[in-house]
């Protein structure tokens, strides 16, 4: 007879956690939008407790987000910003990125994460960013992936441009790891002609014309 061995009661005893902890990624409407607009949180369970990582502004809830900068915060979910209030996970469009061992490791990551962003201090804009969408793409990055690979879909919302989280890709991490603001200039064109993008076409424009005026001149030299 072959004897079983519950290694993850030998680990833990009586207290071994109920499931494998997994961390992922979840969205919802941004109040006063009328659903147009999706904001983006990064969740992590562990057994029976919920936490979640997300970006806000210093002043909030105040409407008010003039000279104000972003905050990452951490906590339990259903006392945050992010409380489901009844929804499921499921109609958040939860995606799970990591579970186990890499989704403790992955979620130690972005508590130091979390740090580097608040320091930074960056202006906080709703619309445009960096907002709580840039500092989600920050951590999902960091973590190995992709937004555009693993943005969740919320049906209580209309999906618009930006996928529905406007302003993600306005931080960015460099090679060791730090964020930055990213430039008008490496903002992508994602769905619709960004005002950004648009920008950095007029410029674009502007100074192949002014090139070509130049040519024209010393032609008739």
């Amino acid at each position: 007879m072959v004897e079983v061995i519950d290694h993850a009661e030998k680990l833990y005893g009586k207290s071994k956690p109920k499931s494998e902890p997994i961390l992922g990624i979840e969205t919802r409407p941004v109040k006063g939008t009328l659903g147009t607009k999706g904001h983006l949180y990064i969740f992590y369970s562990d057994g029976d407790k919920e936490s979640v990582w997300s970006g806000s502004h210093e002043n909030y809830p105040s409407l008010n987000t003039i000279d104000s900068n972003i905050i990452v915060s951490t906590g339990p979910i259903e006392e945050s910003i992010d409380a489901r209030n009844g929804q499921t996970s499921k109609q958040r469009g939860r995606k799970v990125l990591l579970s186990g061992t890499k989704a403790r490791e992955g979620w130690s990551k972005l508590l130091k994460l979390k740090d580097k962003i608040n320091n930074k201090e960056f202006d906080y804009d709703i619309i445009d960013g960096p907002n709580s969408n840039a500092v989600v793409n920050l951590g999902v990055n960091a973590l190995g992936f992709k937004l555009e690979d693993v943005t969740p879909e919320n049906d209580s919302y209309w999906d618009t441009g930006d996928r529905g989280h406007p302003g993600s890709q306005t931080l960015k991490l460099d090679k060791n790891g730090n964020p930055y603001e990213t430039s008008i200039f490496e903002i992508p064109d994602i769905n619709f002609p960004n005002p950004r993008k648009t920008t950095k076409r007029l410029v674009n424009e502007y100074n192949n014309r002014e090139k070509q005026l130049l040519n024209s001149y010393k032609q008739r030299l």
